[in-house]
């Protein structure tokens, strides 16, 4: 589910709360000005706006997120194996009591259809594989079994507490890369410390209009270039067909920073990669096309002094 609220600030979100926590150590530092001109700027203020950024900070950011995705496919692969290997010692319990003729009816209802896209690790498939094997157990369990002669007595309770540990994984992995609700918290919360922020900023300018080196320090992008110089940053990007798991070869990426007319467009090598550097730090829309025909989109943050990296899977 794509986030609803767009970000108001027109920079990285680690940009974001270095530079709302520069500002806020330069009110604290400039406190008594500030309170000569409105009392409301004590340290209960200063403490409340820091507690805001601790707490927009702390709030898992897409990086965070997809890094505890990959985490979770990653333990999902042995145990979408082991849900394979069941579907197919089923099979050979099927060809022992079952004439060559019937076999493939009778595999085709212990979910045969979607053990080749389990094989390419398609979640969901394997998932309805395991609910239609066990079905199809229940339902033929002493025809299987031939008096003890073919399918053991254990084998339907390990099916099932495969499927069960192979859907306790796929849940938590589809929690974790719904990112909708949790992108607009972390945007919405990192509004409102930008808005909080530049409410100073403009105070600032009020207080010290007649210094204009410490009105220097409460503009914002004054503050943001110091913090991320231009050209500071740089994004890898790495294209690979999903179903396969080899390189996009032929896909071009398009990455377009926020705020800027201009796009940079690259085809990716032999690797399935494309590098962009040097970079300007930001949020940058990027673009994978893919025989002309298959693309990707999304959003991408770029900080400073980083190498960023972002891997697009490409389903064909």
């Amino acid at each position: 589910m794509p986030a609803t609220t767009k970000p108001i600030y027109d920079c990285t979100q680690r940009e974001l709360i270095s530079t709302s926590r520069t500002i806020v150590q330069s009110l604290e530092d400039n406190l008594a000005e500030f309170t000569a001109y409105k009392a409301k700027y004590d340290a209960a203020f200063v403490a409340a706006r820091r507690a805001r950024i601790d707490a927009a900070e702390a709030m898992p950011d897409e990086e965070m997120r997809s890094g505890a995705g990959e985490l979770l496919r990653v333990q999902l692969i042995p145990l979408n194996r082991t849900c394979l290997n069941d579907f197919q010692d089923l099979k050979g319990y099927i060809d022992d009591v079952f004439l060559k003729d019937e076999r493939k009816s009778q595999y085709e209802m212990a979910g045969a259809r979607y053990y080749e896209q389990g094989l390419n690790e398609n979640w969901e498939s394997t998932k309805q594989m395991t609910v239609n094997m066990n079905i199809y157990i229940a339902a033929n369990t002493v025809f299987l079994s031939n008096g003890g002669a073919n399918m053991p007595a254990g084998f339907p309770a390990r099916c099932i507490a495969d499927a069960i540990a192979f859907n306790d994984k796929y849940e938590l992995f589809k929690t974790a890369t719904q990112t909708g609700v949790a992108t607009e918290d972390k945007i919405v919360a990192n509004n409102t410390v930008y808005t909080e922020v530049l409410d100073i900023c403009k105070d600032g300018q009020k207080v010290f209009r007649s210094d204009a080196g410490k009105a220097n320090l409460f503009v914002w992008n004054t503050v943001l270039d110091v913090i991320t110089p231009p050209g500071s940053a740089g994004l890898k990007v790495t294209v690979l067909i999903d179903e396969t798991g080899l390189p996009g070869v032929g896909a071009e990426v398009l990455i377009q920073k926020q705020g800027d007319p201009v796009s940079q467009t690259k085809t990716v090598d032999a690797d399935g990669v494309a590098e962009f550097t040097p970079l300007d730090p930001g949020r940058y829309r990027y673009v994978v096309t893919l025989a002309g025909r298959q693309t990707e989109t999304g959003e991408k943050d770029v900080n400073a002094g980083t190498g960023a990296r972002l891997e697009v899977r490409m389903k064909i």
